[in-house]
């Protein structure tokens, strides 16, 4: 046996041990929860990166962008604090705690919408203006590692997560196409600013891309809201 593939073996085999490692290993749900967390501490910590960033250069673009992926990282540790006091609460009844997630999954759609919305004015003001952020080099390939990562992972979790009916799988998947999403905004902008020069045509580029993003994140949020107001069986006027 390869000496490598012979060490994870014997690895395997002593983690196999802990029942939280073979959660992990075998049920797809529970890596998800378990890449939530580190998904949030990796958003938060780009975030704040940005946040001091935009202070120290007087940037409102970094510092918009710093606010919005607070908020998504706060979204995920929200979802994942209230499906454990979900499953506290109902316990072994299945029937309600499948519509508690539902409704986790409901208000986070209804989160998309006018925090995305809000976004838009904002990348549209500030891309009009000549406040479209200072950059360097370090920050550019803190960017492009932090958007490939994302897009990364957000597409194996589009995939994964396609058949999987727990509606919390399903927040947590569309949290982390939607910061995706939003790191491919960041990093056009960046590039542009550390690389070249944001003439009218890039910041035109940037604007329309940040806008068809924009579109879909609202989309995912409406999708969100009508999905679970069907499943719930009630109607939108009651939300």
């Amino acid at each position: 046996m390869n000496p490598i593939k012979e060490i994870i073996s014997r690895v395997n085999t002593e983690l196999d041990k802990y029942g939280w490692y073979r959660s992990y290993r075998n049920d797809y749900g529970y890596r998800t929860l378990f890449f939530a967390v580190i998904g949030a501490v990796t958003t938060a910590l780009f975030a704040i990166y940005n946040g001091v960033f935009g202070i120290l250069n007087g940037s409102l673009w970094y510092g918009a962008f710093a606010g919005y992926l607070i908020i998504l990282a706060f979204q995920r540790i929200l979802v994942l604090i209230l499906r454990w006091a979900a499953v506290k609460k109902r316990g072994d009844d299945n029937e309600e705690l499948f519509n508690d997630k539902l409704k986790i999954y409901l208000a986070n759609g209804a989160v998309f919408v006018p925090l995305t919305i809000a976004l838009t004015v904002i990348i549209s003001a500030i891309l009009s203006s000549d406040d479209h952020g200072a950059t360097n080099n370090i920050i550019a390939i803190m960017t492009a590692t932090y958007a490939f990562l994302k897009i990364a992972m957000a597409i194996g979790n589009l995939v994964k997560a396609k058949s999987y009916r727990d509606p919390i799988i399903q927040t947590i998947r569309n949290i982390s196409f939607v910061d995706a999403l939003t790191s491919i905004i960041m990093l056009e902008n960046t590039l542009v600013t550390t690389f070249g020069e944001l003439t009218y045509t890039f910041r035109m580029l940037i604007i329309v891309s940040g806008l068809i993003v924009c579109s879909v994140s609202v989309g995912i949020g409406s999708f969100m809201i009508i999905n679970a107001c069907k499943q719930l069986k009630i109607g939108c006027k009651q939300i």
